[in-house]
């Protein structure tokens, strides 16, 4: 309770389909939500507002992460695969970036954690959306919020879909905040190789584990100390051999996609 942190009531939430970007957000990774302001004292004050893509939310799994879990996921969890896992998730990241600690005390005085990590900020709040994000839909079917069938689809999907992060690089936020996830799960066995080197989710340990990780992040990002946090981050936010065996497998899989808008007059599409 300490390190919790107190944000405006306002916390608006919208679904839409986008038609249409420009300039950087054109070239660069297509974001499928966003959460802002990232100012603290904004949303201290007033709150955030989250905004999902669906119409890329559906493309990216589609295209991306189902030919993913096809090439790496244990032949028996592929039916476990769910595109509503996948959406509750990405919902759930965005609200998760809302939670947690947002301020640290650095010399006597009340800093934003963002501003005390500094360039580590951003691999680790990204893991710990992701982390929180899964925790907090779990807490959601315990409590009865969401339907019980939705447990092993979710931790199938989440896990298949740090794959799907991690290809972005380590030098990327959500790259290296995907390969720190799955490397401490590999390390606490919430998943394992099958018989025929594919990899198989445990979800019992699974889910123990996410409530391991999201408060070792926590209590990092609470505590303001770059030094621990580059030091957790050189540990596990790293490539290793069971993540460059699974990413070589997936040659052929885009990394991305480039959106086409037809309500712009551009040609293609559907």
């Amino acid at each position: 309770d300490a390190i919790k942190t107190v944000r405006g009531a306002e916390s608006p939430i919208r679904v839409v389909d986008l038609v249409y970007t420009s300039g950087d957000a054109r070239k660069s990774v297509q974001t499928i939500a966003f959460n802002l302001p990232n100012d603290e004292r904004v949303r201290k004050e007033k709150g955030a507002k989250k905004v999902l893509l669906r119409n890329l939310i559906e493309t990216k799994f589609e295209k991306i992460m189902r030919p993913i879990a096809a090439q790496i996921l244990s032949e028996e969890q592929l039916p476990l695969l769910s595109a509503e896992a996948f959406f509750d998730e990405v919902l759930f990241h965005e609200l998760s970036h809302s939670l947690g600690p947002a301020f640290t005390t650095r010399d006597g005085e009340q800093v934003e954690v963002r501003v005390a990590l500094g360039a580590s900020y951003s691999p680790v709040e990204e893991a710990k959306a992701d982390v929180m994000g899964a925790y907090n839909i779990l807490y959601m079917i315990d409590r009865g919020e969401l339907p019980e069938e939705l447990r092993e689809p979710l931790l199938v999907s989440y896990f298949a879909g740090l794959f799907r992060s991690v290809r972005f690089g380590v030098a990327e936020a959500h790259g290296k905040g995907a390969a720190l996830q799955i490397n401490f799960f590999l390390e606490y066995g919430a998943a394992g190789l099958d018989e025929v080197g594919k990899l198989r989710v445990s979800p019992l340990v699974l889910q123990r584990t996410l409530g391991v990780l999201v408060r070792e992040l926590c209590v990092l990002q609470a505590s303001g100390d770059k030094a621990a946090v580059d030091r957790f981050l050189e540990r596990y936010g790293v490539m290793t051999p069971p993540i460059e065996d699974a990413l070589a497998k997936l040659d052929g899989i885009p990394v991305d996609i480039r959106p086409i808008y037809p309500l712009a007059g551009e040609a293609g599409g559907r």
